[in-house]
């Protein structure tokens, strides 16, 4: 071996404790506790009052045991398997989750405050919704406690609310007669429709403009014309002879507007299907 090479390893040899003990010293806080020796771990000396005797002198046994016990258990860090490490880090985190974050996703609760919710407003919550479960699984990751997900739940279910029509406001739309329609157009889809479409419709929020589509859908199938009779306050029920001829007669039956030969044809059908009936 070439002498100089000798004598590099040697010099690094030498030099290998020297770093390791700057090391330790550089991640060690400053300590001006004049009893620890300069060779001693800070991590391990504390106050030091474990290793000092009752005449003030180093326990060295003490001392020796906490370096042993210390060097135990970074040996076994060292040969431990990677799924053991693993777990035991995954208990390190979960000792340190946030009071309030339940120990799994499905955990969180949705307990809403019953005052932001409208008089006589029923919400149901799907457990299974995609949306739900998505944000669960989101706020449980980041150790978010049971009281911030019901912020969050109400914050969202708030901002829908507010999109929701005003009942009121829309029976203003449709005018004097509005729950006379209303029931008019939920009879018609309750004797029209299968049993899921009225379900479908009866889940909607009303609103006037859907009322009016309605209306016109019924008006298509032969239905009349939503009109009140000044002198029985009651609409029209039916289309009469002279009412089908009298939309014959229409301007817009002439010229063939698609809409009203589909009323009249409709219109002639369930009257003749009335009076088969007798």
């Amino acid at each position: 071996m070439d002498p100089e090479t000798a004598v590099a390893e040697d010099n690094e040899t030498e030099q290998e404790p020297q770093i390791e003990a700057e090391a330790q010293s550089a991640d060690a806080p400053e300590t001006t506790d004049p009893n620890k020796p300069d060779y001693f771990p800070q991590k391990l000396w504390g106050d030091g009052v474990q290793y000092l005797q009752e005449d003030g002198s180093l326990n060295h046994e003490a001392m020796g045991a906490s370096l042993s016990e210390a060097y135990t258990q970074a040996e076994r860090r060292i040969f431990m398997r990677t799924e053991d490490l693993r777990e035991e880090i995954a208990n390190d985190i979960r000792s340190e989750v946030p009071k309030g974050v339940p120990e799994e996703a499905s955990g969180y609760e949705l307990n809403l405050d019953p005052l932001i919710l409208p008089e006589g407003f029923n919400f149901e919550v799907d457990e299974n919704d995609p949306l739900l479960t998505t944000a669960k699984d989101i706020l449980h990751q980041y150790n978010v406690p049971q009281a911030k997900f019901n912020e969050l739940a109400e914050a969202y279910i708030g901002s829908s609310l507010a999109s929701v029509p005003d009942y009121d406001v829309e029976k203003q739309k449709l005018g004097e007669y509005s729950d006379m329609r209303c029931e008019r157009v939920n009879s018609w889809c309750q004797r029209h429709l299968s049993e899921g479409a009225y379900e479908t419709m009866s889940g909607l929020a009303v609103k006037s403009e859907m009322i009016e589509a309605v209306e016109e859908i019924m008006e298509l199938a032969g239905e009349p014309k939503f009109m009140v009779g000044e002198d029985t306050g009651h609409f029209q029920e039916r289309l009469t002879r002279a009412d089908i001829a009298e939309l014959q007669n229409s301007q817009e039956y002439r010229r063939g507007d698609a809409a009203t030969l589909q009323r009249v044809r409709s219109a002639w059908a369930l009257l003749a299907e009335r009076e088969a009936r007798g």
